[in-house]
């Protein structure tokens, strides 16, 4: 909020308040961006529309004027800045401030990128925002760097003072708590409106503050949420035919039936994700399963949905629906590379429940499938032959997995299967989804992949697309990373990296390792790196809350427990969520991280191994998990540092490391630490912040950044998170 001219306490701001989809639109004022001092106790409900808030903060009074589009949307009469960035209206907005004292005087401090050579940046300076009367007549050269700009409107004197980095730079370090302070950022304003940022920068500097109106253009900009729509939540008892009685409490068997969940769960929890900060939910197949299929693999009709999931096709629509209210996006798992296994359904395939149009047990084959054995069942007489075959295209690619049959897929042209796949893709995002992730990438011929996201791509050109690739051993990692620079239409999970995060933060590697691993991502995603999907849990492994908490002497899907207990497992799989919300790519949460949950059954041989990774959860939103998910997702939502810069390491050790995100035009900075080891102070050097005091995004830490540089303190399993 601005502070009112001629007064010490009272800061006003107008809004523009939109139609919220469920209640009225509300907002609620803090002392210092924290949030730990705001109000009223309870949120202030306004009308629709453009509102002007006052605020007085020796009172704390709040006024508000609503119906205010002609005093609030129109240009404010004062004094603008136009200047010649990448962005040729970069803010145009953005009014001088009156010098204290002067009636005539005005000045501003702004940044200053290099132009395309030879022209070097230049600026104007406008009446009203219009552009109609501006000076000088032609525009002003300045240097590159921070420049201090001064207007006199009597004699239209323009006084520029160049290489003023240390002037310019940020604002004064003293506390923000000062009931007499006046500078814009001392008063926030936080709204349930979701165009509107929640919190104000402790920086007046445009390095920092650009990006606090950024919106995300695409995924990179978004928190993605994986679940398991089976085991989410049960919305309608009237399709629960089938499900299991006893769930959690019963056997390996019971865990491998359907539970209940379905998109009428999904619905109802919609407000629940959208307060974690999740902007995409990625469901399992929504696709009609084999009778035991809940984790949707075992496909039999690609043209309906799972009766245990809707009863037609109009739930999907109405999930569309009311996630679009909620400014989300729908991505749907799709299982490109072969049907079910389940007796009495091997190879059985309908469209939209329409007579069996093919059934490979039956020998109803017609060009449909494969007919060369499976890799791990016959395919291969000793583990070393299965070695081989697992990492041999020529094997993988028409092999079937674990019995199921699988497609054979055109290498040139598509194949009928193919086909009927992207006809089916069609359907599904015609029907509200927005994206697919696409299971066992690894099995499909690639070029199927090019045809499958083109045809995608033609009905929705912003759909996101990704794959999950088994890294079962170096070579798969490798092969991943190759089909990543072959450019398919479809990113990939990235398995390497999510190897090295826990790998760090269990203790088996250092985090110089976890460092040189992410640098090396570049050049091994061929400059991809942000796009693709990063994550720590997923489905198919024991969860690393589990690995972390599992005794020493048991095995997990990752390897043996290393028998921590609860508050630093937490402490540890909060750090491992930190980097994944923080580094170059788009973040996949999996359901149930962000409670912590583990489930430590070892009845499939492992300790909380599939499906024990597939379990029901709670929905508490005061952990912190949540609290940390929730904040960082907002980070990445206002931030294009962190939707689209590089990484920087600043310092690093076997148990600290500092790393920062900064766009290529230098306008926006985030700086993260971690520190899985004692207390320790480190010294940072060449920090793309603005000098400046910065709190803690997650907690109550201060940071002084003077010159580029700070001493950081960390406690032990500590992140901290600046911007």
């Amino acid at each position: 909020m601005e502070a009112v001219a001629g007064s010490a306490n009272t800061f006003e701001i107008c809004r523009k308040f939109d139609a919220e989809p469920e209640g009225q639109p509300r907002f609620k004022i803090d002392l210092d961006g924290t949030w730990a001092k705001s109000w009223p106790t309870e949120d202030k409900v306004v009308k629709v529309g453009w509102v002007k808030i006052s605020f007085n903060n020796q009172t704390n009074v709040i006024t508000v004027k609503e119906n205010q589009l002609e005093n609030c949307a129109a240009p404010k009469k004062g004094y603008h800045l136009r200047g010649t960035q990448t962005d040729p209206n970069f803010i145009v907005n953005d009014m001088m401030e009156a010098v204290a004292g002067s009636a005539n005087n005005f000045e501003i401090c702004r940044k200053f990128d290099a132009e395309t050579a030879p022209a070097q940046p230049r600026f104007k300076i406008d009446l009203d925002g219009t552009w109609t009367k501006s000076w000088p007549a032609e525009d002003k050269v300045v240097k590159v760097g921070w420049v201090k700009i001064a207007f006199n409107n009597q004699t239209n004197a323009i006084t520029v003072k160049e290489n003023q980095a240390e002037n310019c730079g940020g604002v004064s370090s003293s506390s923000n708590n000062s009931s007499s302070a006046s500078s814009v950022s001392s008063v926030a304003i936080k709204s349930s409106e979701p165009s509107v940022s929640s919190k104000s920068s402790t920086s007046t500097s445009s390095a920092v503050s650009s990006s606090a109106e950024a919106v995300a253009h695409d995924f990179r900009g978004r928190t993605a949420y994986f679940v398991m729509l089976d085991r989410f939540v049960d919305g309608d008892l009237t399709n629960n035919t089938g499900v299991s009685t006893s769930k959690a409490t019963g056997n390996l068997a019971e865990w491998k039936k359907y539970w209940g969940g379905d998109i009428d769960g999904l619905i109802a929890k919609l407000p629940y994700l959208k307060s974690l900060g999740v902007s995409a939910v990625v469901v399992s197949s929504l696709v009609d399963n084999t009778a035991t299929g809940y984790q949707g693999y075992w496909a039999r009709d690609f043209y309906a949905v799972d009766e245990h999931l809707a009863s037609d096709i109009s739930k999907v629509k109405k999930l569309d629906e009311e996630m679009e209210k909620l400014g989300m996006k729908l991505v749907m798992e799709i299982t490109l590379n072969n049907t079910s296994s389940e007796t009495g359904e091997v190879g059985k395939l309908w469209k939209d429940k329409a007579p069996v149009i093919s059934d490979f047990a039956n020998g109803v084959n017609d060009g449909w499938y494969h007919n060369n054995g499976s890799i791990g069942v016959d395919g291969c007489a000793t583990q070393v032959l299965c070695d081989a075959a697992w990492n041999d295209p020529l094997v993988y690619l028409t092999k079937s997995v674990g019995g199921r049959p699988d497609f054979i897929q055109g290498k040139t042209s598509n194949s009928i299967a193919d086909e009927y796949l992207i006809g089916a893709a069609k359907f599904w995002l015609e029907n509200g989804v927005d994206g697919f992730r696409i299971h066992s990438t690894k099995f499909i011929e690639p070029a199927f992949v090019n045809r499958f996201s083109a045809a995608v791509r033609e009905e929705k050109a912003d759909a996101y697309i990704f794959g999950d690739w088994p890294d079962s051993d170096t070579a798969d990692l490798t092969s991943a990373a190759t089909f990543v620079k072959a450019r398919r239409g479809s990113e990939l999970m990235d398995n390497a990296l999510r190897n090295n995060i826990e790998a760090a933060i269990v203790g088996d590697k250092t985090m110089n390792a976890l460092s040189a691993h992410i640098q090396s991502r570049s050049a091994s995603l061929a400059g991809k790196e942000n796009l693709q999907a990063i994550y720590l849990d997923n489905n198919n492994d024991s969860r690393t809350s589990v690995v972390l908490r599992a005794a020493t002497t048991k095995t997990t899907s990752r390897g043996p427990g290393k028998g921590m207990g609860k508050a630093s497992a937490d402490a540890r799989q909060n750090m491992g969520v930190a980097l994944v919300m923080t580094l170059p790519g788009v973040p996949v949460i999996y359901y149930g991280t962000e409670q912590n949950t583990a489930v430590f059954d070892e009845s499939s041989g492992i300790v909380g191994g599939e499906p024990y990774n597939r379990e029901l959860i709670t929905f508490d939103t005061a952990g912190s998990s949540f609290k940390l998910i929730k904040a960082l997702a907002d980070l990445r939502k206002n931030s294009l540092a962190v939707q689209q810069g590089g990484y920087e390491e600043r310092w690093v050790s076997n148990d600290v490391l500092v790393y920062q995100r900064e766009t290529a035009d230098g306008k926006d900075c985030a700086v993260v630490a971690i520190n899985r080891g004692a207390k320790i102070t480190v010294p940072v050097k060449k920090l793309c912040l603005a000098p400046a005091t910065y709190t803690n995004l997650l907690a109550a830490d201060k940071v002084v950044v003077a010159n580029g540089e700070a001493e950081i303190t960390l406690d032990v399993n500590q992140v901290l998170v600046l911007h």
